[in-house]
């Protein structure tokens, strides 16, 4: 039990840090991100949040609750995690108007909505 508490203290402190230069910035929203000159901080973002959700998903699946559930043989990376933002944007435009460091939320609804556990 104090293992796994340990490893998501660890899990969501990265996020935060991630995240934190975002925080300074109040109204600096997901869909000003997306529509930044500065995709490469957005993408880099996305990459190092979706590289953590899926250590955090790999933690919760060992203990029989996964966040979500992709095909076993598909390794999510950076342009995809991107694609499954883009795609829930898409479908959810007001979810552009949330705060960029809702970014990590964002990321795993997009992932639970593309690869649900049955």
């Amino acid at each position: 039990m104090e293992i796994v508490l340990l490893k998501a203290f660890l899990i969501t402190t990265t996020v935060m840090l991630i995240a934190s230069d975002a925080f300074a910035e109040e109204q600096y929203t997901v869909g000003k991100a997306m529509e930044s000159s500065d995709q490469k901080w957005l993408n880099d973002r996305i990459t190092t949040i979706g590289n953590t959700l899926t250590w955090a998903n790999d933690f919760a699946k060992d203990d029989g609750k996964p966040l979500f559930c992709p095909p076993p043989k598909l390794t999510i990376a950076g342009e995809q995690w991107r694609r499954l933002l883009d795609d829930m944007l898409n479908e959810k435009p007001s979810m552009r108007n949330e705060h960029i460091s809702y970014l990590a939320p964002l990321l795993i609804f997009a992932a639970k909505r593309t690869f649900p556990c049955n």
